[in-house]
């Protein structure tokens, strides 16, 4: 089985990659690719002290390329010479910035998961797992399933939404969604494919298909390539939901009284304006526990959780966590 993995690497992608190709045991696939604008070697993003280990891996090859040229696109599903074609595609593009313009949204969200989607269709591969965030307004007075239909949040929220609205249009083109912990993220995604490709999209679609609900300007439907009308009733997606007080000067304290002290960590405090505001993120998660079957291995969000992260992402021994 040979799996693309796209983007993510400062996010995603290095927890997917290291439950796919674990560094003991063996690998889930025979082959994964991962492609990326940042360069590993050297790097030019965080990479952590396990991920160039499983970049070592005979099972792994990474490509940097830029994914918002089409050629490039196209070229990535090539497999290596003596490898089969790809089976199952984790999409995990997308900008996450609140502050990059709808232009830039529009060019490295929609049309990169636009792209993908459709070569992914193109190829036939089983299953095409595009993993997006919650950028949606919802209230603590309730959860909301797949079949809610919460309001996108600004203008990211509105290009991601409308990017899953373009995903379902493709013919072909199979989508589970989750929100979780990334070693859930993992879990689930992997999980997903192989619920989605041993079914197909059409048994998929009516055990799980619903909806997504046009929230755009009706004007933006003719400036933007493959964004289906807003009267469009064809977009059905298989969707799954996974369920500051001090931060700089506490932050900046804690470096400079670490010993030994820490004067460079890609780890920093500084939030931007909508971090810092309240959000309420309140998706259930009943359906892919249900469906799919899948458990939740970081059920809780708490500060034992927090401490599992440093410990186990090695922060202390790299000197990118204070020791105090």
């Amino acid at each position: 089985m040979y799996f693309p993995t796209h983007r993510g690497v400062n996010t995603y992608s290095r927890a997917l990659a290291a439950f796919l190709v674990p560094l003991e045991g063996e690998p889930l696939v025979s082959h994964l690719r991962i492609v990326d604008k940042y360069s590993v070697a050297p790097a030019t993003t965080y990479l952590g002290a396990e991920f160039p280990k499983v970049l070592a891996k005979p099972e792994v090859n990474y490509k940097q390329a830029n994914l918002t040229d089409p050629s490039i696109v196209q070229s990535i599903f090539n497999p290596p010479e003596g490898k089969g074609p790809y089976d199952y595609v984790f999409d995990l593009t997308g900008e996450v910035r609140h502050d990059r313009t709808e232009m830039i949204l529009i060019n490295t969200t929609c049309n990169v998961a636009r792209m993908l989607g459709q070569e992914a269709a193109k190829r036939k591969v089983k299953a095409y797992v595009r993993v997006t965030l919650p950028f949606y307004e919802t209230t603590s007075k309730g959860t909301h399933d797949e079949k809610s239909d919460p309001k996108p949040d600004e203008t990211i929220g509105t290009w991601w939404h409308e990017t899953l609205r373009m995903l379902a249009a493709i013919e072909e083109c199979v989508n589970p969604t989750n929100t979780l912990h990334v070693e859930d993220l993992a879990g689930a995604a992997w999980a997903s494919a192989m619920w989605m490709a041993s079914l197909g999209r059409k048994e998929a679609d009516s055990l799980a298909g619903e909806s997504i609900i046009f929230h755009n300007e009706k004007s933006k439907v003719s400036q933007v390539e493959g964004m289906p009308p807003h009267d469009t009733h064809s977009s059905i997606f298989t969707l799954l939901s996974v369920g500051q007080t001090h931060h700089v000067g506490g932050w900046t304290q804690m470096i400079k009284n670490s010993k030994p002290p820490i004067p460079n960590t890609p780890l920093s405090a500084y939030m931007d304006k909508y971090a810092l505001e309240t959000h309420i993120v309140a998706l259930s998660n009943t359906e892919i526990k249900e469906v799919i079957g899948y458990k939740l291995k970081r059920p809780q969000f708490n500060h034992n959780g927090i401490k599992d992260i440093v410990d186990e992402y090695e922060w202390k021994e790299e000197g990118n966590w204070p020791i105090l």
